[in-house]
């Protein structure tokens, strides 16, 4: 009974924390073949090989999450 009130409590304190969050960055190339997902401090050399293989012509479905518990319509994806 204990464990089930502590995962309520837990679960009602990421559901509220939602609300605060930034959105994640979903970025898509309709001719993409590759799909790259990233966090944290991967973004600046991320950003470059994107851009490296966008200009050789190479698509690329990128999402990049900001931060935990993840967005309601990030888990529906």
């Amino acid at each position: 009974m204990i464990h089930a009130e502590m995962l309520d409590r837990i679960t009602k304190k990421f559901d509220t924390a939602k609300e605060y969050l930034p959105p994640q960055i979903n970025l898509n190339s309709p001719k993409s073949k590759i799909g790259i997902i990233n966090f944290g401090s991967t973004n600046v050399a991320l950003n470059d090989a994107m851009q490296d293989l966008t200009r050789n012509g190479i698509g690329i479905n990128h999402l990049k999450f900001e931060l935990f518990p993840f967005q309601n319509q990030l888990l529906i994806l």
